[in-house]
């Protein structure tokens, strides 16, 4: 919002305050509102959300998201500062269990976690973040606590509460206690894991005398008021299970400013009261990093109220700040503005119920708040919520998070329920929560400064890679230097030291790790040998979230359902295991004599260079003609490989110990490899989601140790972006491609890729499984217009 909008602001609401004008406010609030555009031109914001496919997981299972990265200010898909995001799964312990690097080219992105059986149970922490918003911190990252339940281990009953003390914190209404002002005083109150509880007490000055009550309204929240006395501090004495105990409130403070807002419709009635010998005022609010609202005017003996139309702000929290009369912020708070401008999502299937393996077909029809049919990307899932119940009233969807949750630091309990509709309790709630959480984007201090600190993280617009170049005989950076990087696709990246032999691109775009060759010359452009550093990969930042406690009981049917899922799976890979090796008589002795040990320990089938077939000229070739159960179709070049029949993926590949890409291993001669092992799904547990489908370990000759003869060229192996899996979706109308195993998919149905059409449509088709029960169909997502929405429905299958 340029400085025009704001001027034409503050003119309309001149004649709200004009009687209490006591200078020209001009120059202060115009100071105010260029250090604020100023700030947010340098640092914009943007938002993550992640949709998963179901509540919750048992061990063996899948995670399947989606992740939406948007403009902070506008919501617009494709956020024009960051293309790359994180995507992490921590357990309680903080430690980091898996990481994904995404590209999001287009603000979009999907990906999975699977979940091992030999993963602990527990409640584990997705987060997904840009490199961009670690300069915010993990306040502002996407957060989701992940129950993950093992089967096999029997259900326990609640854990005996121990000793321990609320955390009890008061937020006066703006901040401030001042002596003789009646001011409202919102509280929270929580347990040692940050779950809210019920308090009750009175509110108690020096002398033990009551000067008011408090009890709490909802989710660990209320209010009260009271007007503090000069010379005189208060604290809450707390009654019930926590009689005895007292909480200081905040000091009374003897001059400054308090403010309190009432919700009066269509405005925000904002009454200012101050007792200070200059007592000018600036008041401003914001909303998303623009100044939608400025006004000033002073206070003499009574409260100002201005008037501020809830129109000029988008739907979201509102920040509205009063400043005194040198612009020196005295007191804030949040509000929120819901102008039921977020996207009218329905889906519908074709029946309300169904046959076992019969197909479904379900429309998706997405309208703005106007009635308008409106295109837009979202993501479905279809999940047995006969056996997976809920375990929140209101789980956090893409609306409540963009709209509430992604400006505010700390956890909100069942967030969806604060826009579940606008009643006047539910309004209420939700004011409590505006009253208890801070804003913490920025603070004005920082604004205001002439010294802002640079952002310590950059913006990533691709994998970055940087490092330093030293001449060989020297210390001294190698300035100027000229460096090519060929990529394993035989892609050229050319780059160019500074004078201190710093250098870096963020121009590779490729999908795990990969092997590169760097070749440096100097300044000249002549090849030369030179020492090459490179910079340690982006790394996960440290975590201080605060889990909340696991709960494995109550949930009989989830339980015995996944258990005998886990039965059949586990049974079936077995016996398919079983009858592929079979007959299998490849034997690698002259190898196993000095071969390292693999972390996979011994593989289902090796096939050594003796095997090789002479006319072979690619390593898929070889293994076609050697492996049974490793499918391989196409011809060389283009050539794609499975290790069975059905299975919903290719396998990971690996080369010495690197994951690469199946072109890669396309272009390996055979002549350079020693032996290729193929390790089948049970035994490739130890590589997590990226071996689901096995894994082909390729070993060349060179190995670890190969040589590099070519003067002036390193070899470097390098991360690139997860490729996500392909959620299987059976078709039981095409025989041939029937599995011959019984379908008890606790997720029905997955797709993170749906695009509405000009008319706001869209139809996605499959089928149901073995299992009867009632299915829960959920869809979410944002229009291309920037606006958030989430739809419900559901169906039975006997």
């Amino acid at each position: 919002m340029n400085l025009r909008k704001v001027t034409l602001v503050f003119a309309l609401i001149v004649a709200v305050v004009s009687s209490a004008f006591m200078f020209n406010p001009n120059e202060a609030l115009t100071k105010i509102v260029e250090k604020f555009l100023s700030y947010q031109a340098k640092r914009p914001t943007e938002k993550v959300f992640v949709h998963f496919d179901k509540p919750y997981y048992a061990t063996g299972e899948d995670i399947w998201f989606k992740a939406y990265l948007v403009d902070g200010l506008n919501l617009s898909l494709d956020s024009s500062i960051s293309r790359v995001m994180y995507v992490e799964l921590l357990n309680s312990d903080r430690k980091l269990i898996e990481r994904h690097m995404l590209p999001v080219p287009e603000g979009i992105a999907n990906g999975d976690f699977h979940i091992p059986d030999s993963l602990p149970q527990g409640n584990y922490l997705v987060r997904a973040y840009t490199n961009y918003m670690k300069n915010v911190g993990e306040d502002f990252f996407f957060t989701k606590e992940v129950s993950i339940f093992d089967p096999s281990v029997k259900p326990t009953a609640p854990p005996a509460a121990g000793q321990w003390q609320p955390d009890l914190q008061f937020f006066p209404e703006g901040g401030n206690l001042v002596q003789g002002f009646e001011s409202r005083v919102a509280f929270k109150a929580m347990n040692p894991k940050g779950e809210s509880i019920s308090v009750d007490g009175d509110i108690i000055d020096g002398s033990n005398a009551v000067v008011a009550s408090f009890t709490t309204d909802h989710k660990g929240m209320g209010s009260f008021k009271f007007k503090p006395e000069a010379g005189k501090s208060y604290s809450a004495k707390l009654k019930g299970s926590f009689a005895g105990m007292a909480v200081p409130l905040p000091q009374v403070m003897s001059s400054g400013y308090t403010m309190q807002v009432i919700d009066a419709g269509s405005t925000f009635k904002v009454a200012i009261s101050a007792n200070t010998a200059d007592a000018g005022f600036h008041l401003v609010g914001q909303s998303r990093g623009e100044i939608y609202y400025a006004a000033s005017g002073g206070v003499k003996t009574s409260p100002v109220v201005a008037s501020v139309p809830k129109s000029k702000f988008p739907s979201g929290i509102a920040q509205i700040t009063v400043f005194d009369g040198n612009g020196v912020p005295q007191c804030e708070r949040l509000v929120f503005v819901n102008h039921g401008d977020q996207a009218n999502l329905s889906v519908k299937s074709d029946k309300q119920a169904y046959g076992k393996r019969k197909e479904i077909s379900l429309n998706l029809q997405a309208m703005n708040s106007k009635g308008q049919p409106v295109q837009g990307n979202f993501s479905l899932t279809v999940y047995d919520e006969g056996n997976v119940q809920p375990l929140k009233a209101y789980e956090s969807t893409i609306s409540d998070y963009f709209l509430l949750g992604s400006d505010l630091a700390g956890k909100i309990e069942d967030p969806a329920y604060y826009l579940k509709d606008k009643s006047a309790e539910t309004l209420k709630h939700l004011d409590l929560v505006m009253l208890t959480h801070g804003w913490r984007r920025f603070t004005w201090k920082e604004i205001l400064s002439d010294n802002q600190p640079a952002l310590a993280h950059y913006a990533e617009q691709g994998i970055r890679l940087s490092g330093k170049v030293v001449k060989s005989m020297g210390q001294k950076g190698a300035s100027k230097a000229k460096l090519k990087m060929f990529t394993a696709k035989g892609e050229l990246i050319m780059m160019e030291a500074d004078e201190n032999g710093n250098f870096y691109t963020e121009d590779l775009q490729h999908f795990d790790s990969t092997r590169l060759a760097i070749q440096t010359e100097n300044e000249k452009g002549k090849q030369v040998s030179m020492k090459l550093t490179i910079d340690p990969f982006n790394s996960s930042p440290p975590s201080n979230y605060n889990f909340t406690t696991f709960k494995p009981y109550g949930l009989d049917d989830f339980l015995k359902q996944a258990e005998y899922n886990n039965k059949v799976r586990n049974a079936f890979e077995m016996e398919q295991d079983a009858r592929m090796l079979e007959g299998v008589e490849i034997t690698a002795t002259r190898i196993e004599s000095f071969r390292k040990p693999a972390i996979y320990g011994k593989p289902s089938a090796t096939v050594t260079s003796k095997d090789f077939s002479p006319g072979a000229i690619n390593i898929l070739q070889v293994l076609q003609s050697r492996v049974p159960g490793v499918i391989i179709k196409g011809t060389p070049p283009n050539m794609m490989v499975n290790l069975r029949a059905g299975n919903d993926g290719p396998p990971l590949f690996t080369v010495d110990g690197t994951p690469v890409e199946l072109d890669v291993v396309n272009t390996l001669n055979p002549s350079d490899v020693e032996y290729v092992d193929v390790i089948q799904s049970g035994k490739a547990a130890m590589y997590g989601s990226r071996g689901r489908n096995g894994v082909i370990a390729i070993y060349t000759k060179s190995g670890e140790n190969s040589t590099r003869p070519t003067v002036g060229m390193e070899r470097v192996t390098y991360p690139g972006y997860y490729k996500a899996r392909e959620f299987y979706v059976p078709k039981y109308d095409s025989p041939g491609e029937v599995p011959n195993r019984p379908d008890l998919r606790s997720t029905l149905y997955w797709n993170p890729s749906i695009e509405t059409d000009d008319k706001g449509t869209a139809v996605v088709k499959f089928f149901t499984s073995d299992l009867t029960s009632k299915f829960r169909i959920v869809v979410q997502g944002m229009t291309y217009e920037g606006a958030p929405g989430v739809a419900e429905s559901s169906f039975t299958v006997q």
